[in-house]
């Protein structure tokens, strides 16, 4: 059983959240193939969101003998500045008359668009697009579409399934593109409109990695560092840098970078953890990744940023659960939905109707030995109440869903809604 399981069970009103948030957006056969054909989970690596809709004024940051204990960036271009003073947190304008259920699956550097679904189970259209607040909802293809990536110019990559086979559309101009060859994933697109992704012509589960020039092109192949790979491609920036992980039979799984040109190279490391199980850019800016690589089940993080030009390489020294990081140094630890610098810590504010337990309702928290736990496990610490999904280059926007209750329905459940922090 892994930590994050540990954790859940600890702390039981939490689980609650998670339990209705995560099948809403990774649920579904359409999610399942996705993943399989993947090899990894993609990471949206900046969005920004602009909401328009009910605001809050942020709750208090945390008091000393609250804050966790993080550590500040080491090895980091980017300066250290203290968090904002103040967030506030709204939902996301959605069409008239959809319910409220919806997600934010991305966005893009600029926090201008956002990208994400709805649920009106009643054949509307499902697809939605944030244009600095505004709305917009379309129709998508195929069965359980979504968006996986914006770009600076709006343009969105959905992902569906036709049949049994995955497929991908690319949305620009007013309307939508089919990117060709078999089977095709798409997990990223540049400002320049270079998208990547992986081709499945063989079995859904062992991709070919592969990069669309232009929204009409064939598809090029990228390089593979050796025979049997399963690839995973996460992300490509401006200049056509490729980011990518992969493993070879019974290896761990390691970071490649793909040059424009589509060479490969898996940067040296130094310290590389022999066990690692996942690894994700969590950041891309500038000529530089950084990358969380994940171990044992998550119980232990390492986090790296690697030099695009000459792939060399810096350990971080991050606290554990960050998943997105600010050009200016802000780091986003997901699991508590904070915002770190340094030793300082600001706790992003929740909607208003989320739902809550009294302590007194919960069954007894089971006993856990220690070693059971992760390495950056804190019972005291607070548990983040939403689903961060996004977060813009300059650190500001932040997007992602949250559980909360409809006080015009209170006997309904709660339901999940794409929801925004914009941080001043």
């Amino acid at each position: 059983m892994s930590g994050l399981r540990y954790l859940l069970e600890e702390t039981a009103d939490e689980a609650k959240v998670y339990d209705v948030t995560q099948p809403a957006l990774i649920g579904g056969r359409r999610r399942r193939r996705a993943r399989a054909v993947a090899g990894s989970t993609a990471i949206a690596l900046a969005a920004g969101i602009v909401a328009i809709g009910i605001t809050l004024k942020p709750a208090a940051a945390p008091t000393a003998d609250q804050t966790p204990r993080s550590a500040a960036v080491t090895g980091s271009n980017a300066p250290q500045v203290p968090p904002p003073k103040e967030c506030e947190v709204a939902k996301l304008a959605l069409p008239a008359g959809y319910p409220m259920k919806s997600v934010v699956a991305a966005g893009d550097p600029t926090g201008r668009f956002l990208a994400g679904r709805a649920y009106p189970r009643d054949g509307r259209d499902r697809l939605l697009l944030w244009d600095n607040g505004q709305v917009r909802a379309l129709p998508g293809h195929g069965s359980d579409a979504e968006f996986r990536a914006v770009n600076s110019s709006g343009h969105a990559i959905e992902i569906s399934l036709v049949g049994e086979d995955t497929q991908s559309w690319v949305y620009h101009d007013g309307g939508f593109t089919k990117l060709k060859g078999v089977r095709a994933a798409a997990t990223a697109i540049n400002s320049k409109g270079v998208v990547v992704g992986l081709l499945h012509p063989d079995s859904p589960g062992r991709g070919v990695p592969v990069v669309w020039r232009s929204y009409s092109a064939e598809p090029e192949r990228l390089e593979l560092p050796g025979d049997d790979w399963l690839i995973g491609v996460h992300a490509v920036d401006d200049a056509g840098n490729i980011i990518g992980s992969g493993s070879a039979p019974r290896s761990t799984v390691s970071p490649l970078i793909w040059s424009p040109d589509g060479k490969v190279r898996r940067p040296a490391i130094p310290d590389y953890p022999p066990n690692a199980e996942e690894v994700h850019p969590i950041s891309l800016h500038s000529g530089q990744v950084t990358l969380s690589v994940s171990v044992d089940g998550r119980k232990s993080f390492h986090y790296w940023r690697i030099d695009l030009a000459t792939g060399s390489s810096t350990k971080l020294d991050l606290p554990a659960w960050v998943e997105h990081l600010a050009m200016n140094g802000w780091a986003l630890r997901t699991i508590s939905g904070t915002l770190v610098s340094g030793d300082i810590v600001l706790k992003l504010p929740d909607l208003p109707n989320r739902p809550s337990k009294s302590p007194a309702s919960l069954p007894p928290r089971p006993t856990r030995p220690p070693s059971a736990l992760p390495s950056w496990y804190d019972p005291n610490e607070q548990r983040a109440s939403a689903i961060f999904t996004t977060m813009s280059l300059d650190g500001r926007v932040i997007g992602g869903y949250q559980s909360v209750s409809d006080p015009a329905r209170p006997d309904q459940e709660t339901e999940i809604v794409a929801t925004v922090w914009r941080c001043h």
